[in-house]
């Protein structure tokens, strides 16, 4: 039994006995992979050790001896690394006596896929005592590894067994080297004020350590530092409500700790939304404007720890609030990424709404996922209409270092049509984070119910610190309810058509152009199109006829074509006029 458990492996027994290691004739996948695990992370003990890392070598079968050593291993464990096959999954001991304890822990599960096996991330783990569904395997940390480019891909089926483990080792070591991997149920809490009038020393020592632990905190430090001359003079900021009972002067670590105070983050949040809305028409306090908007995830983030407990959700994982800023601030503090707001303007500036096909990342060509590159540039350039032609992901992620100089990048997605399936949003995510860019998906309206472990949150008060915060908005242009079905009957189809034509054999030779004709008529209906776009959405889907000819009359592709063609000319005058 190693000194405190920090990893646990979990894995069948006859998955050992059946010796496939290539790089170790005789020895188990398990095993092996143990080894490399042990060697990726030399040089890394402040993460791990290798007596922190449970590895059942005599697979006890008893249940007297697993209610012990293994037992006690699963309740101290950080990470549970699932090796997973078709025996571990008929397994009476690996799903619901090893998964299913860390998972009512909220610990979280990182799947390592070692043979094929149908469906495998279908596999559901339950609850031993009530029968309640806790997670499918494919729903957890990475959606399986290795991964070759964004696809998993069995250890055995690598041409290199060697490469296989090392991208698993990769990976794991990014993982551990986060903020997800830390012992469950310690998230540390911020300084308390000693007293009324008075900041205690010990306090602002303690929020040296703790208040820039997130990327929003990280990010008000800075801000302060570089304003502070100003703020510090300026009465409608250092006066506000929010720091009242604080020693003066008014000092940056004083601010800090008050932002950061978790057991007030309900009166804080209440505090800044006001604060926000007093000082947003003014010119003359856009100093204090500022530093209350960097101010605002702060204690969001904080509000949201203190009342969420040990609820969490995987990036992939849908959130069910439609609202921009609110959904965008849980991902924010699900993934710990900055947030960029602007006074009046209740959509964060560095968060892009984006609908990147999810065909390519099964298929990737020459340069990769092109169309999903060339969907992100769109996004994150705030374009109507992207470039054409194909991108390559070195140049998606040149773009976002130099936007990350100001701000962290991130994309919106809805999580309808492909993105349905949990396997596609980890596909996507997984990508886009090697181009620096952070994903969340959104649920669809029908679907906007909380998971279990979020239902008694307080979403609504999330809700009217925004309304205080920003009192100003911008009306959405109306869209008639005579043209709004057609126009998402015709960009559901076209998600379909693109789908289905990157999965027929006989559309090979004409694939590429097809997709770039379809993924262009996205892009031109993606907002309200105008009547210049009408030319070369027609030419479009010209294009589209003229590679689908040798297709017969009654053929899917064909049938939904014509649904897209009906669809758009019934929506949009300026396309039927051209057509007619």
């Amino acid at each position: 039994m190693a000194k405190r458990c920090k990893v646990f492996i979990s894995y069948a027994h006859k998955d050992e006995l059946r010796g496939d290691s290539k790089v170790e004739p005789g020895a188990g996948y398990p095993s092996v992979f143990l080894s490399r695990l042990q060697a990726a992370i030399e040089g890394h003990e402040e993460l791990l050790t290798e007596d922190e890392i449970f590895f059942d070598a005599a697979r006890l079968d008893a249940e007297a001896a697993w209610s012990g050593a293994i037992g006690e291993a699963l309740s101290q464990c950080w990470l549970l690394i699932f090796l997973v096959s078709a025996d571990s999954i008929k397994s009476t001991f690996c799903r619901p006596k090893e998964l299913a304890p860390v998972l009512l822990r909220r610990v979280p599960v990182i799947t390592v896929l070692l043979q094929p096996s149908t469906d495998w991330h279908l596999a559901k783990v339950r609850d031993p005592s009530t029968g309640a569904e806790l997670g499918k395997l494919g729903d957890f940390h990475s959606g399986g590894l290795p991964k070759e480019r964004v696809n998993m891909k069995p250890v055995s089926a690598w041409a290199s067994e060697d490469a296989a483990w090392d991208d698993v080792c990769k990976r794991i070591l990014t993982f551990m080297q986060g903020d997800n991997f830390r012992e469950p149920g310690g998230v540390q809490s911020a300084p308390v004020q000693a007293e009324v009038g008075t900041v205690a020393t010990a306090d602002v020592a303690s929020a040296n350590n703790t208040a820039d632990a997130t990327r929003h905190a990280q990010l008000l430090r800075q801000h302060l530092h570089k304003a502070w001359r100003s703020l510090e003079r300026h009465p409608e900021f250092v006066e506000d409500p929010l720091f009242s009972g604080l020693a003066r002067p008014l000092t940056i670590e004083a601010v800090m700790a008050r932002a950061v105070d978790l057991p007030g983050s309900t009166a804080n949040l209440v505090k800044v939304g006001n604060a926000l809305g007093r000082v947003w028409n003014k010119p003359e306090s856009s100093a204090a404007c500022d530093a209350f908007l960097r101010m605002l995830p702060v204690v969001v983030d904080r509000f949201i720890q203190n009342k969420r407990g040990t609820a969490r959700l995987a990036d992939h994982e849908p959130i069910w609030v439609r609202d921009a800023l609110t959904a965008a601030t849980i991902a924010a503090e699900q993934q710990n990424f900055g947030l960029a707001l602007k006074s009046g303007k209740r959509e964060p500036e560095s968060v892009f709404a984006a609908t990147p096909p999810a065909v390519e990342l099964g298929m990737p060509g020459e340069f990769g996922p092109s169309l999903v590159n060339r969907e992100a540039m769109r996004a994150i350039k705030r374009r109507r209409i992207g470039t054409r032609g194909k991108i390559d992901h070195d140049t998606v992620k040149a773009t976002v270092d130099a936007m990350r100089d100001a701000f962290d990048v991130a994309v919106r997605v809805d999580a309808v049509g492909d993105y349905e399936d949990p396997m596609r949003r980890q596909q996507l995510c997984e990508y886009l984070k090697t181009c620096g860019i952070h994903t969340f998906f959104l649920a669809a309206e029908e679907q906007e119910l909380p998971p279990e472990e979020w239902a008694d949150f307080p979403i609504g008060s999330l809700e009217e610190a925004f309304q205080s915060a920003f009192p100003v908005e911008i009306e959405p242009q109306s869209v008639s309810p005579s043209t709004a079905l057609p126009w998402s009957e015709s960009r559901q189809c076209l998600r379909r058509l693109m789908t289905e034509t990157c999965r027929r054999p006989d559309l090979a030779a004409q694939r590429s152009h097809l997709l770039d004709a379809i993924q262009t008529i996205q892009e031109r209906i993606a907002a309200e199109p105008e009547a210049a776009d009408a030319p070369t959405v027609r030419r479009c889907l010209g294009e589209i006829e003229k590679g689908f000819q040798g297709l017969p009359t009654q053929d899917p592709l064909r049938e939904t074509l014509n649904l897209i063609r009906d669809g758009l000319k019934a929506a949009w005058p300026d396309l039927l006029k051209l057509m007619s």
